[in-house]
């Protein structure tokens, strides 16, 4: 019979995890019926003080240790009761206060486990922030020196357009610069794309395409003739020179 209701006191540990205050409540009765179910019942205060608040805690140390009466009366009669309440009431005291101590423990780790994840999440923002205004800062740079050598190369361009007798070596240095400054704000545009990606993790990691890129000068009876040259020169200035030169159409 004592084996028995020990056993079941052992069983009830079990749910300690889900149910501590039941538990705690339901090692009360088998503590005073059975010499086995001791160990069973300091268990369950020890769990409740654990997981509980420690007014929860103190109470149901607080029955247990009334439950010593009938424990008692019991199984150890023979000795003083001062004593067997004494010796109660010390397992019970050491019990709760270990419980508490390793629940305020474990609840100060958390926090302080929260506070560094905050810490680093505040951390990223800034991070983050701090990236997007240096391209922020970057785009509007390359946009002012974009704007810069468009206008030169308008400005190039309707010169051409005002000055169509110009003698043909000065239309081809003419066509020569205004090649040149195209291919210098492409290399620039694509230096600060490239920039940009780089600052861009998710975007990094993609695959990029091939940048389109302006010829090469080849030289005369290669691809295209100087003639041709001077007329795309002239095509150019037609465009934009009404709006660089001051002549619209």
């Amino acid at each position: 019979m004592d084996a028995g209701i020990g056993a079941a006191a052992c069983v009830m540990i079990w749910f300690r995890r889900r149910w501590p205050v039941g538990v705690a409540l339901a090692t009360i009765a088998p503590l005073i019926l059975s010499l086995s179910a001791g160990v069973a019942a300091l268990a369950a205060v020890f769990n409740v003080s654990y997981r509980r608040r420690p007014g929860v805690a103190l109470s149901m140390a607080g029955l247990h240790q009334v439950a010593i009466v009938g424990y008692y009366l019991l199984w150890v009669s023979q000795y003083p009761f001062w004593a067997v309440w004494l010796w109660a009431l010390t397992e019970n005291a050491a019990l709760v206060a270990s419980g508490l101590y390793l629940r305020a423990r474990r609840q100060l780790l958390e926090s302080l486990r929260e506070r560094a994840e905050q810490a680093e999440a505040a951390q990223h923002r800034l991070a983050d922030q701090a990236r997007h205004a240096e391209r922020a800062r970057i785009a509007r740079e390359m946009h002012d020196v974009l704007a810069h050598r468009v206008s030169m190369m308008a400005l190039h361009a309707g010169g051409l357009e005002v000055r169509p007798d110009l003698p043909p070596a000065e239309v081809r240095a003419t066509a020569r610069l205004i090649r040149s400054t195209a291919r210098q704000a492409l290399e620039e545009l694509r230096g600060v794309i490239g920039v940009l990606r780089d600052g861009d993790a998710g975007v990094a990691a993609a695959p990029r395409a091939t940048q389109p890129s302006l010829p090469r000068h080849r030289p005369a009876g290669r691809g295209l003739s100087p003639g041709r040259d001077e007329r795309r020169a002239g095509y150019a200035g037609r465009d934009t020179g009404g709006r660089a030169g001051g002549t619209g159409p």
